[in-house]
């Protein structure tokens, strides 16, 4: 089976994303963030990405820490 560039693409962002986010979480309150999936476009344009978030955090820090390892 031929595996697309988008399939290998979504996974390594899937897993660098995964490694970030918790990350994230780690330092925000605890818990634990599952990216359950991630769609690219085929012209890679965009990309969508569905998240699982387990514990209470806090989501805007999550997503400010988060825009922090964007800028780096």
């Amino acid at each position: 089976m031929k595996v697309s560039r988008t399939d290998r693409l979504a996974e390594l962002l899937k897993k660098e994303l995964a490694q970030r986010m918790n990350v994230a979480a780690q330092s925000s309150r605890g818990g634990l963030v599952s990216i359950t999936d991630l769609t690219i476009a085929n012209d890679l344009s965009h990309a969508k990405v569905y998240v699982s978030i387990l514990g209470g955090l806090d989501l805007q820090a999550l997503f400010e820490c988060l825009d922090e390892f964007g800028k780096s």
